[in-house]
């Protein structure tokens, strides 16, 4: 619900922006800008917005295997249906409908779940430390960091207003911080009360994007963009309080990303 609003904020935005073009020299009748876009060289940008996990969550499978000789297999999820995101470019307008571009960017995510099928050999998960008859969320963070290099297509650039597709290939660092006590822990094994996860690991990821781009001014554009990043496997280290110790878990990371921002043509 949060990028659909943010989608049609965005939207909006943009639009708004072109209504006053029209002083700049805009032929609202044929799409067209009368100064030509801005010459072939190097540009930054800057985007933020919101992002979230596909399917609200991660599915894990652990190291270790439980009392039935089958590995944990627990799903991380988000809390709020996602959290904010950033990020910054620096170019190369190759020719007027391609550019290639490195790119840095980050993810915030806060943990609202880490828990299995009800079906499973307890503990399904994790609850938040001091839960009784209620499974309260576990403490915790999952945050990205992407490093990225993009080309993009740029249809009709010598309108105010023109699509984009692109795609990118890098690298995902993920540092994950979580805390809690395990779930439906058989009777009288009060040891095994608590997992943590503090660790990070690096993973190959790539991703596809599309977007629309406004010719604001001779350099400057403004960039409304959606994403769709994955990455191999994450390997998260846990470690338990008493003998219950399902090992590393692993589960590769699929996110989508809905942001706003300003390319400037240096």
């Amino acid at each position: 619900m949060k990028t659909a609003l943010l989608g049609g904020a965005a939207l909006a935005a943009v639009l708004a922006a072109g209504s006053g073009a029209q002083a700049a020299g805009f032929d609202f009748l044929n799409m067209d800008v009368v100064s030509p876009p801005a010459p072939n060289g190097f540009y930054v940008g800057i985007d933020g917005g919101w992002h979230q996990l596909y399917n609200n969550s991660i599915s894990t499978h652990s190291s270790n295997d439980d009392a039935t000789g089958s590995p944990f297999g627990w799903k991380l999820g988000e809390v709020h249906n996602g959290g904010w995101s950033a990020f910054g470019r620096i170019g190369y307008q190759v020719a007027p409908s391609f550019r290639v571009e490195l790119e840095g960017g980050y993810r915030d995510l806060q943990t609202r779940s880490f828990i299995g099928s009800a079906d499973r050999y307890p503990p399904i998960g994790l609850c938040g430390v001091g839960s009784t008859t209620t499974c309260l969320a576990p403490h915790g963070h999952f945050n990205v960091t992407t490093g990225m290099a993009n080309g993009i297509y740029d249809f009709m650039p010598q309108y105010i207003i023109h699509p984009f597709i692109g795609g990118g290939v890098g690298a995902a660092r993920a540092e994950v911080g979580d805390y809690g006590q395990f779930a439906n822990v058989p009777a009288g094994d009060a040891a095994n009360q608590t997992l943590s996860i503090k660790t990070n690991d690096v993973a190959f990821a790539y991703q596809a994007f599309a977007g629309l781009s406004y010719h604001a001014t001779h350099r400057l554009n403004v960039d409304l963009k959606y994403t769709w990043l994955e990455t191999s496997d994450f390997r998260f280290r846990t470690v338990g309080s008493g003998d219950l110790q399902p090992g590393s878990f692993r589960g590769h990371y699929r996110d989508q990303t809905l942001t706003l921002g300003v390319r400037y043509a240096l």
